[in-house]
């Protein structure tokens, strides 16, 4: 009996071609300074790719329309409100399967008006490591326990973690009171 299985092992082997386990190809893009804008601004967007291989191809689309540009990074200061910012990855990872994704995709708040969007901001915290207002205005915060950790769109020192006890960002006078 053991030498009928080893021979049928060996015939399954010969004949059914060996098979790596597939490996899902991800990219995932985030965008600096953010997705909130006054018109002009240059916004710089970057993808954070697995399973890309040895040379993968990245090509960046706003509102479904190539760019032309093509890399980890893409770069503009012509975005309008609402437009939609993703990119396609395409693996050349022997496991990968399928060999083409798409990223999450980022929509543009983009103030078009002749006012900035400061005009009657008290104060602007885009949570990256600090409490720091950057409104100009002056009412940083003191970071209590909090820290800082990966936000959804898994990019470091863009969030805080509170423990729901003791943890908080208290918020100081710009008169220092």
């Amino acid at each position: 009996m053991k030498n009928r299985l080893l021979l049928l092992a060996i015939l399954f082997n010969c004949i059914l071609p060996y098979s790596a386990s597939a490996c899902l190809p991800t990219a995932i893009i985030s965008a600096s300074p953010s997705n909130i804008i006054c018109a002009g601004t240059s916004v710089d967007f970057t993808s954070t790719t697995t399973y890309g291989g040895t040379g993968p191809v990245i090509q960046w689309y706003v509102n479904g329309i190539s760019t032309g540009q093509f890399g980890p990074s893409f770069s503009t200061a012509s975005l309008n409100n609402s437009d939609i910012v993703y990119c396609i990855l395409t693996s050349n990872e022997p496991c990968a399967n399928p060999t083409t994704v798409v990223s999450n995709s980022i929509q543009m708040l983009v103030s078009t008006s002749g006012s900035s969007l400061s005009n009657g901001l008290l104060a602007w915290y885009p949570l990256d490591a600090n409490a720091i207002d950057n409104s100009g205005n002056g009412f940083n915060g003191n970071i209590q326990g909090a820290i800082s950790t990966t936000d959804r769109f898994n990019a470091s020192n863009h969030a805080f973690q509170f423990d729901g006890t003791g943890t908080n960002i208290t918020i100081g006078d710009p008169a220092g009171n």
